[in-house]
Parts: structure tokens; sequence; C-alpha cells
């Protein structure tokens, strides 16, 4: 589910395990995990970005143990990019710093057990 920039909202359906949708100009978006760890994929990754970038507030996962919720906390400065590009990368290696996460001004919330 997911909100636009209009205050449109929208709820999507798809197979068991996967959901795929064309990227969307969207404010805040929340999806739900088949595990039951809200662990971001690659393509929650990139999402997660897109929305950032496109000066929207975060995504939510949320999954049987908990959810995960990354919220932006200040807008996207130009130096932000590089940053958000190396989180991009290290998930590519198989890392997902916070850190990075952080530098770039997104706020964690993990609720999960």
């Amino acid at each position: 589910m997911g909100v636009l920039f209009d205050g449109k909202g929208f709820i999507a359906e798809g197979d068991t395990g996967h959901v795929k949708l064309p990227f969307l100009h969207e404010c805040f978006s929340a999806h739900t995990h088949p595990s039951s760890q809200p662990f971001p994929s690659e393509r929650d990754i990139k999402t997660i970005i897109k929305i950032l970038l496109d000066g929207g507030l975060g995504h939510s996962i949320e999954a049987s143990s908990g959810s995960l919720i990354l919220i932006g906390s200040r807008p996207i400065k130009l130096e932000d990019l590089a940053t958000l590009r190396e989180i991009e990368k290290e998930y590519e290696k198989g890392r997902l710093s916070t850190q990075l996460f952080a530098d770039a001004g997104v706020k964690i919330f993990n609720s999960s057990t």
C-alpha cells in the first residue's frame, strides 16, 4: 500500500511471495514480507532510495516478527546522493549498513523480535 503525493492511496496485490509494482511517484509506502523478518530485499532498497530522492517520507516493511520503518529525517542533500548509491553497492555485496542510512538523514525504526 502507499500514498501518492496528491494524497491518493493505493493497495496492490500479488502472487504468494512477491508483488511487483512499477516505480510510482509515492510519498510513503509499506508492504508485507513473506519471511518472518522485515529485512529489505534489493528491490526494497531501490524503492526506498527512489522514494527519498523523490522527496518522499519513507517506507515500511511488515513481517510476522515486527516492522522495519525507514523515514527521511530531512530533505536529501546533494552529498547524500553518493551515500544512497553506496547503500546500493553495499547491499549488492551482502552488507547493509545502518550507519550509511543515518549519514543520508534516514532514521530506522525496527520493532523486530
